[in-house]
């Protein structure tokens, strides 16, 4: 008799071993699914915000715009078209050193990409930081990047390297009027006419 209780004793742990298995899967089960559904209305969240942002833009409301931008970016720092974006909004309202914090951010993380690079090539030249031109490695040597460098040099008087970046830069794009320009400039002040 004592035997037979033990064995029904065992068989009941045995079920609710399997009951308390059974409900702890269920729960992870639960809260993976709530994590996923979270991250979809962030994501759904931000295209929607993304969107009117972009309209807004082209409204011509600044300032929302930007406010837009920023949530997208606070809500996905990874978000490096909508950085990108706040980035040049940033850049056209005049905020010259907050749009070189977020490329400084998109350089960093993401150091091959051209559009990046010459966003904040074209930012710091605007905002005076002829240095940060200067010192800024290239990936890729586009007609715009080198352009920018060469008005850098132009700007620091070093005729030399301003011509012969801008040289570089009409032989990756040869339409590209301000360079002419400057190129005329430099040999005005070189009396090379």
């Amino acid at each position: 008799m004592v035997l037979h209780k033990r064995k029904e004793l065992l068989m009941q742990l045995k079920i609710s071993n399997s009951y308390r298995l059974m409900l702890v899967f269920s729960l992870l089960i639960t809260i993976a699914w709530m994590v996923t559904a979270q991250e979809n209305k962030k994501t759904l969240a931000n295209k929607v915000n993304l969107q009117e942002a972009i309209k807004l833009y082209y409204q011509g409301d600044f300032d929302h715009s930007i406010n837009l931008f920023a949530t997208i970016v606070k809500t996905d720092p990874n978000a490096g078209n909508a950085r990108l974006n706040l980035a040049r909004l940033l850049r056209e309202a005049g905020r010259l050193e907050e749009a070189l914090e977020h490329l400084d951010y998109l350089i960093k993380t993401h150091p091959t990409t051209s559009k990046y690079q010459s966003a904040y090539l074209t930012t710091a030249y605007l905002a005076g930081q002829n240095e940060s031109i200067l010192t800024a490695k290239l990936e890729e040597e586009t007609a715009v990047d080198l352009f920018w460098k060469g008005l850098a040099y132009y700007d620091l008087k070093d005729y030399d390297h301003s011509h012969t970046l801008l040289v570089r830069s009409l032989e990756h794009s040869d339409f590209n009027p301000l360079a002419n320009y400057f190129l005329g400039l430099i040999n005005l002040e070189k009396n090379n006419f």
